[in-house]
């Protein structure tokens, strides 16, 4: 029985060790880029550059497009459908 009790608890640090090193799936939305005033951000697809690229006018846009990569989040361009991966932002302006 003493031996059960040590496994047990190894068992237990394991799977909370496991657990904690998992990033958190929220149920939050897709942040929407774009440039209305509904958007969630309001940064611009960078001209001849791959999808999810993206220059924002102003420190606090890129501020926020740089959560989005490092959390490495997604945004839905206003009017479409499927996600876009953010892959780099960049300040301009």
């Amino acid at each position: 029985m003493s031996i059960r009790i040590p496994f047990a608890i190894a068992l237990l640090a394991c799977s909370a060790a496991a657990f904690a090193s998992k990033p958190m799936q929220t149920d939050a939305p897709t942040p929407i880029l774009g440039g209305s005033l509904d958007a969630d951000l309001t940064c611009e697809p960078m001209p001849g550059e791959p999808a999810g690229h993206f220059i924002c006018e102003d420190a606090d846009r890129f501020k926020r497009c740089q959560e989005i990569l490092e959390a490495n989040g997604k945004v839905r361009l206003e009017g479409e459908t499927k996600d876009t991966p953010v892959l780099m932002c960049l300040q301009g302006g």
